[in-house]
């Protein structure tokens, strides 16, 4: 799963949730040196991962991806379901996706002395865009592969693949339904 999920999925807390998001920002030798309680969200970001990238639903989605995206298929898989999430918060929270984002965008401050530069870099970038909202519109989501693809070391022009998800619009709706119920019973049960 993508950011938002991550975080929806995550303690409520800002060293766990930073915890949660650190695997994406920083590459593995540099997520040693961090304090315990932002070690337990590595961990579980972790975990999230491997559950997600071995269940049949995403394999499906992954291989079924064009050529020309199969490679980064499980990063598309993961902002496309971010995009159902985003969409449907209202049905997986009481609280609005607007409060939550600006609540853990605002939660994060208290971590800047401790956040390597490239970190406070991109969670900068993710308030400054309010990331986590934009993920519930298709121009958002597009966005989204565009800075990827720009993380990325050779461009391939990953915001050509919101036409897959226009295309196949309802069946990554009904494969994230099916999906995430499975990933919040294994969070609550294993994590």
């Amino acid at each position: 799963m993508n950011w938002l999920a991550h975080l929806y999925l995550s303690e409520p807390n800002s060293e766990y949730r930073i915890g949660n998001l650190l695997p994406d920002m920083l590459p593995i030798g540099a997520l040693t040196d961090f304090p315990p309680e932002v070690q337990r969200g590595i961990t579980q970001h972790r975990k999230i991962d491997a559950f997600t990238d071995t269940h049949p639903i995403v394999r499906a989605r992954i291989t079924q991806m064009p050529p020309e995206f199969r490679r980064f298929g499980g990063v598309l898989v993961d902002i496309f379901f971010d995009h159902f999430l985003a969409r449907d918060w209202h049905l997986y929270s009481a609280q609005t996706l607007s409060d939550f984002s600006h609540e853990l965008y605002a939660s994060f401050d208290d971590l800047a002395v401790t956040l390597p530069t490239k970190v406070l870099r991109t969670l900068g970038y993710m308030r400054r865009d309010d990331r986590l909202c934009s993920y519930a519109t298709i121009s958002g989501i597009a966005i989204t592969l565009k800075h990827v693809d720009a993380q990325l070391l050779r461009s391939v022009q990953l915001s050509r693949a919101i036409v897959v998800l226009e295309h196949e619009y309802e069946v990554f709706e009904r494969d994230f339904q099916a999906f995430f119920p499975e990933l919040q019973g294994y969070v609550a049960e294993s994590i």
